[in-house]
């Protein structure tokens, strides 16, 4: 008797361990969206796959990037999971040199930031297949300690607007 309680309590111990396991696995999934599914989306084909970008132009601050030499697409990170999500997408051109008075109205903006603008791109908002917004963005490096990240802004934002490309798009996106 005593060997058939304690062979079931082990049992539920198991199965309790189990089952916790699988909860914290769901409770970690982020989908990311497929290739295809992005080139579909923007029409913008050869596109490699950047990974996490936080934006404030889409549905929600997760979203996922690709590029190709001509384009980073910005995609929301739960491209599948419904119409909320698949309908709009931000494309950011190649960059462009800073005019003399871009330079000088950013470096005022940001002052004490330790920020370096490098170059402007036309950026495109589409919402259902149209475009619904462009403008210039401001391709910015900022220095924290050794580590630089990368963003995109544009001129009259407040704090937080734009794209966050964070470390790893310092890397990829420096001389875009």
């Amino acid at each position: 008797m005593a060997k058939r309680l304690l062979i079931s309590f082990g049992a539920l111990l198991a199965i309790s361990f189990l089952g916790f396991r699988i909860f914290g696995l769901f409770m970690a999934y982020e989908p990311e969206p497929s290739k295809r599914e992005a080139e579909a989306l923007t029409h913008v084909y050869d596109l490699e796959e950047f990974g996490p970008v936080e934006g404030s132009l889409l549905y929600t601050p997760e979203n996922w990037g690709f590029f190709n030499d001509y384009t980073i697409a910005i995609v929301e990170q739960q491209l599948g999971e419904g119409k909320a999500y698949a309908d709009q997408y931000v494309l950011i051109k190649a960059g462009e040199r800073l005019t003399e008075n871009e330079k000088g109205e950013l470096g005022k903006r940001l002052v004490g930031r330790n920020a370096d603008v490098r170059s402007k791109h036309k950026t495109q908002v589409y919402q259902q297949g149209n475009k619904i917004s462009e403008a210039w963005y401001y391709k910015t490096v900022f220095t924290s300690g050794n580590e630089r990240y990368l963003s995109f802004i544009p001129m009259d934002a407040e704090d937080g607007q734009g794209f966050n490309f964070s470390r790893e798009g310092y890397m990829y996106f420096k001389d875009f």
